[in-house]
C-alpha cells in the first residue's frame, strides 16, 4: 500500500535551489518583505508574477510598459512570485518574491538608452527612496568604461546612491570572450567599473542545483577595469567583478509580444495568455538581479545592515 502524492509544483524554483535562497527561506523565513528594490531597465509589463509594484519612466515620450522584454525578465528574477507557473505545476519564482518592486524605465523599446536617462532614473530613486523604502538598486545595463570612475557620470551617480545608504548592483558586461576565443580581460563595462557598486559576473549552473559543475560563463566580462584617468595617465585597475552568480538559461516572466522574443522566438519557453508567459535569457544582466535579490533577503533578515 504505497504512498500516493499529488503532482503539485516544486516548493522552490531551480534558481532558489542553486543560490540557497530556499534554505534562507526555510531557515530564516526571509522573502524580502518590506524591502524596496528598484530596477532601472526597459520598463515592466503586466504579468501575474508581480505585486507591490510602481513604475515610472525617464525615457521621453514613452510609457512605462516593457516592449523590449529585458526589464520584465530582470524584475522577475529578482521578485517574481511564479503565480502563473504554479497553476500548471512549475515554479519559476525569483529570489525575493515579497520585496517591494519599483521599476524605472531608462531604456527605450529597442533596449537602448542614454546616459542622461539613466542619471535621471538614479536621481528619481534618490528623491523617492524613503517613500518606497528603496534599499537596493539593480543596473543590468552598461556602456563602454572609457573614463575613470572619478569622472564617469554613471559611476559618480552610483557614489550618490552609496552615500544615501543604497546597495547598488551592476552587471559586469558580456564581453569576456575575444574575437579569437581567448579570455578578454579588462572588459568590464560602466557602471560596473565603479568602486561603489557590487559588480556581478555570470555563472553557468548547467541546470543543476549542485555547485560542483558550475563554471564562469565564457562571455562574462573580466577585470581588472581599464577605465582611464586622463589627468594622471593611469588606468583604474580595479579588481572586478566582486561576485559571480547564476546567469545562464534563467527563466522569468515574459513581456507580451516583446522585441526580444519577436526577433528570437527560441527564447520563448511557456505558452500562456499575455500576462502568464515565460522566457529565458542568458547574461550578466540575469546574474545581477540574483545578487540584488540576495541583498533584499539579507536586509529582510537584518534591516540594520549597511
Amino acid at each position: 500500500d504505497r504512498t500516493v502524492l499529488q503532482m503539485g509544483a516544486p516548493a522552490y524554483s531551480l534558481l532558489q535551489q542553486v543560490t540557497g535562497a530556499n534554505v534562507a527561506r526555510s531557515s530564516f523565513s526571509v522573502t524580502g518583505s518590506g524591502i524596496g528594490v528598484a530596477v532601472l531597465d526597459s520598463g515592466l509589463a503586466t504579468h501575474m508574477d508581480f505585486n507591490c509594484t510602481a513604475s515610472i519612466t525617464t525615457v521621453p515620450n514613452v510609457s512605462t510598459n516593457d516592449y523590449y522584454g529585458h526589464g520584465t525578465h530582470v524584475a522577475g528574477i529578482l521578485v517574481g512570485n511564479s503565480k502563473a507557473a504554479l497553476k500548471f505545476g512549475l515554479n519559476y519564482a525569483g529570489m525575493a518574491p515579497s520585496a517591494t518592486l519599483t521599476t524605472v524605465k531608462v531604456l527605450n523599446d529597442q533596449g537602448h538608452g542614454q546616459v542622461s536617462w539613466v542619471l535621471a532614473g538614479m536621481d528619481w530613486v534618490l528623491n523617492n527612496r524613503t517613500n518606497r523604502n528603496i534599499r537596493v538598486v539593480n543596473l543590468s545595463l552598461g556602456m563602454p568604461a572609457v573614463q575613470s570612475y572619478d569622472v564617469d557620470p554613471l559611476c559618480q551617480a552610483t557614489k550618490k546612491l552609496y552615500n544615501a545608504g543604497i546597495v547598488t548592483v551592476a552587471a559586469a558586461g558580456n564581453y569576456g570572450k575575444a574575437a579569437d576565443g581567448s579570455v578578454a580581460y579588462g572588459s568590464i563595462t560602466s557602471p560596473g567599473n565603479s568602486p561603489w557598486v557590487i559588480t556581478v559576473g555570470a555563472v553557468n549552473d548547467q541546470g543543476t542545483a549542485r555547485r560542483s559543475d558550475d563554471r564562469v560563463a565564457s562571455y562574462s566580462s573580466r577585470g581588472p577595469t581599464r577605465s582611464y584617468d586622463y589627468a594622471t595617465s593611469t588606468y583604474d585597475h580595479l579588481i572586478k567583478p566582486e561576485l559571480v552568480a547564476t546567469g545562464n538559461h534563467l527563466v522569468a516572466p515574459e513581456a507580451a509580444n516583446n522585441w526580444i522574443v519577436t526577433n528570437y522566438p527560441d527564447f520563448h519557453l511557456e505558452d500562456g495568455s499575455t500576462n502568464r508567459a515565460y522566457m529565458y535569457l542568458n547574461g550578466t544582466s540575469m546574474a545581477a538581479p540574483v545578487v540584488s535579490g540576495t541583498v533584499a533577503l539579507m536586509l529582510h533578515a537584518n534591516p540594520a545592515l549597511k
